[in-house]
Formats: C-alpha cells, sequence, structure tokens
C-alpha cells in the first residue's frame, strides 16, 4: 500500500528538514485569526490528532500486509549487525588513527601554512622597504647632483628646454665635475631598472610622484646638457666657457668634461649621442671653412691672415683628433663607429670626416670668391706667393710629421683630402 492519503500529507512527515516546532506554529496560524482574544489551541490539536491516527492506521495496515518483509528485512539487520560487530574495535582504530593524524599532522600543517603566509607577506614587505630604502638613497644621489643644473636653469633669463645660443647660457660648468655627469646618467638608468625590477615601488604614492613628475625631467635635462657640452666644445672652449670663480669648486679641463659628458650621453641615449658626434664634426668643418673665408679679402695685401687661418685649420684637426682619441677611452667602439658612420660607407674616422668636410667645402667657396672677384684672384696669382701644393704641404701636412707623436700622424688628411684641398687652393695660388 502507497504512502498516500486525500488527508495527510505523509512528505511533510517524510522531510529530513521537517520541524516538529515550526508544524505546531502552523497549525496554530492556520486555525486562528489575528484578531481572536483567545488562542484556540483545540482546533490545530484535534487536526493533528486526525493525522496521527491516520499516520497509525497506516502503519498497522502495511505492517499486517507486509509483515513476511518486515520479519526478512529484521532478520537481515540483525544478521548484518552480528557480522559488523567484529569491525567494530577496526574501526574504532581507524577513527582514533586519523584522529591522531588531525591532530598531530594535518592541524599543525594548516597552522604552517598560515605562519608560512604571514611569512611570505613579511618577506614581501621586507623587500619592498629594502627597495624602497635603495631607490630613495638613488633619487637623493641624482636629486644632488642635478641641483645645481636646475637651480642655474631657474635663475637663467633663457628657457631650459630651448636651445642656448651661447655657452654661458647653456650652464656648461653647473656640474663642475665630469664624473658627477656620469654617476648622474649611471643613477638615472639604475632608478629605471629598479622600477623596472621591482613593479610594487609604484604602490609608494612618493615613487609614483618621482616617477611622473621628476625622473624624466632629470633625464631629459642631463641628455641636454650633456649634448651642449659637446656642442660647445671648441678650439676656444677656454676662453669662452664661463668657469666658476670658486677655489673650492673641481673643475675639470674641458677635454675632460666633455669626454665624461660623451660617456654620459652614451648611457643615457646612445642615438642621441652619435647625433651629437656627428654635429660637432659638422660644425668644426664649417668654423674652420669660415675663418678661411674671412682671411680671403686679405690676400690682396699680404698672406698673413690667410696662413694663420690655415694654421688655426690644423688645430682644429688636431682638436678633433684629440677628442677623438679620449672617446675610445671612455665610450664603446660602436657607438663611435656609428657615428663615423654617419658621413658615409668611406669615413674612417670623425678627424678624417672633419678634412673631408673641410676640402669640399673649402674648394667651393675658394671658386665663389674667384668668380665674383675676379680682378682680385687675378693679382693674387702673379703675385709672389707660394704655390697650392707648397701651402697644403707647409700648413696642412707638416704639422702632423713631428716625431714621437702619434696622435698627430691620426689628425692628418688623408690623400683624397689633400689632392682636394690643393685642387681648391690652385684656383687662387699657382
Amino acid at each position: 500500500m502507497s504512502l498516500q492519503s486525500d488527508y495527510v500529507d505523509y512528505d511533510v512527515f517524510l522531510d529530513i528538514k521537517f520541524d516538529p516546532i515550526a508544524f505546531a506554529n502552523t497549525l496554530v496560524v492556520a486555525t486562528n485569526a489575528p484578531n481572536d482574544a483567545e488562542v484556540d489551541l483545540a482546533t490545530p490539536a484535534k487536526r493533528l490528532g486526525y493525522d496521527l491516527a491516520e499516520v497509525k492506521e497506516r502503519i498497522e495496515k502495511l505492517t499486517t500486509d507486509k509483515y513476511d518483509a518486515l520479519i526478512t528485512e529484521g532478520v537481515n539487520v540483525q544478521e548484518m549487525s552480528r557480522a559488523l560487530e567484529p569491525l567494530k574495535p577496526a574501526v574504532e582504530n581507524l577513527t582514533a588513527a586519523y584522529g591522531k593524524l588531525q591532530r598531530d599532522i594535518m592541524a599543525p600543517f594548516y597552522q604552517a601554512q598560515h605562519i608560512h603566509g604571514a611569512l611570505r607577506r613579511l618577506h614581501a614587505t621586507t623587500g619592498l622597504l629594502r627597495s624602497l630604502t635603495w631607490f630613495l638613497y638613488l633619487v637623493r644621489q641624482v636629486s644632488a647632483i642635478m641641483d645645481p643644473l636646475l637651480t642655474s636653469d631657474s635663475s637663467s633669463s633663457s628657457s631650459p628646454s630651448s636651445a642656448p645660443r651661447t655657452a654661458r647660457q647653456a650652464n656648461l660648468f653647473a656640474i663642475p665635475d665630469g664624473r658627477l655627469l656620469l654617476r648622474a646618467a649611471q643613477t638615472v638608468i639604475s632608478l629605471h631598472k629598479q622600477l623596472s625590477m621591482e613593479p610594487a615601488l609604484r604602490s609608494v604614492q612618493v615613487i609614483r610622484t618621482f616617477e611622473s613628475s621628476l625622473l624624466g625631467k632629470y633625464e631629459a635635462r642631463l641628455t641636454q646638457h650633456c649634448q651642449n657640452i659637446i656642442r660647445f666644445y671648441t678650439l676656444t672652449s677656454a676662453s669662452t666657457v664661463p668657469l666658476p670663480t670658486s677655489n673650492s669648486i673641481n673643475v675639470d679641463d674641458y677635454d675632460t668634461l666633455a669626454a665624461h659628458a660623451a660617456s654620459a650621453l652614451a648611457i643615457l641615449n646612445p642615438n642621441a649621442l652619435v647625433g651629437s658626434l656627428v654635429r660637432f664634426v659638422e660644425s668644426q668643418a664649417q668654423a674652420s671653412v669660415t675663418e678661411l673665408t674671412r682671411s680671403l679679402p686679405s690676400l690682396n695685401l699680404s698672406m698673413q691672415a690667410f696662413t694663420n687661418a690655415l694654421g688655426t685649420i690644423a688645430d682644429r684637426a688636431r682638436f678633433v683628433g684629440r677628442y677623438e682619441n679620449a672617446l675610445r677611452h671612455s665610450i664603446s667602439d660602436d657607438i663611435l663607429s656609428r657615428a663615423v658612420g654617419k658621413f658615409g660607407d668611406k669615413a674612417e674616422s670623425l678627424v678624417g670626416e672633419y678634412w673631408a668636410d673641410f676640402a669640399d667645402a673649402a674648394e667651393q667657396r675658394l671658386r665663389e670668391f674667384a668668380g665674383s672677384n675676379n680682378n682680385m684672384a687675378t693679382t693674387i696669382r702673379f703675385k709672389n706667393y707660394p704655390s697650392s701644393s707648397t701651402l697644403v704641404e707647409t700648413y696642412v701636412i707638416k704639422p702632423f710629421n713631428k716625431s714621437g707623436d702619434p696622435l698627430a700622424r691620426t689628425c692628418k688628411p688623408d690623400a683624397i683630402s689633400v689632392r682636394q684641398l690643393s685642387r681648391g687652393l690652385a684656383i687662387l695660388f699657382k
């Protein structure tokens, strides 16, 4: 017989979540109204009695009709109980073993996991503090180096972002010790590497502020300052560059300062260094061409200004060679080769390119001068002046033939530049 009835909902009683108190409250609420003066318990009790009687009747009916099955099930339960009885000690031992495992192994393991997590967080915090301490030390170091330069910018009338027109405006000795330029460049790169290796540093507000407002500014200004030092590196640097007046400041000679500036620029921006060296050679060649051009009108009277110009041109070649030699000891050969390669496949050195640029431009200027001053050019050719080959030999080649001076030999013009320069001078001289 099925446990179904029109009067009793057996599923409610068989539900594993059945709550007698909640069921009783439901019956009371269902049989009473909110405005009743007294609570009627008789009606729900009678309803519950009907349900109990119905359940009892159903149980009696089922046990009567299915007694043989119930007896069989009872026998099976007894047999299973007797079969399980010998297993109880083993189960109890197993339960005790698992309890001991939980107490002695699992509980300490979970506790150790919590401690391990705490230690990892503590280690991460310690690492962050260590990185932060080192980062702030680097910030303090580069700020101390850059402060004089930025201070001079604020006191200068020209904008630091604009290209200065003179060495004085460029504040070339705002950082007088070239080694500080190198240290500042290395520190800026170290700061970038530190931020890359320790991204957690950006979780600190002061680091984010420094990175967004100062780090880029320091790098850009230091790059510009090194470029200015190379840009204004000329034969007359000693007389045109404003040196600090305080004797307590260690001021490098300009050769050393320019070499350190190139080294710092190689660290910060190798491409910027290549461009600066190219412009440096071009400016030196242009300065020599200008000096030669200015001396041409005086040839109508004497050769003094012209020969002085040739001597200065040779001195400038020695100057370019000296700087190139200093660069070979301060920057990588690859960067120097890239700078030389900017002039073409045939270029071999900065000083060689200086002579090539000068010879090419000088020939053009001499032709222009002779074309616009025919009478003077004719007069010059008939004067008792040395020949073009003699001038080149005396003022361009001979100064670099001194024995015991390896640098002088490397500054000598090559055969192509000598021929082109001789061809240009032959326009005015025999």
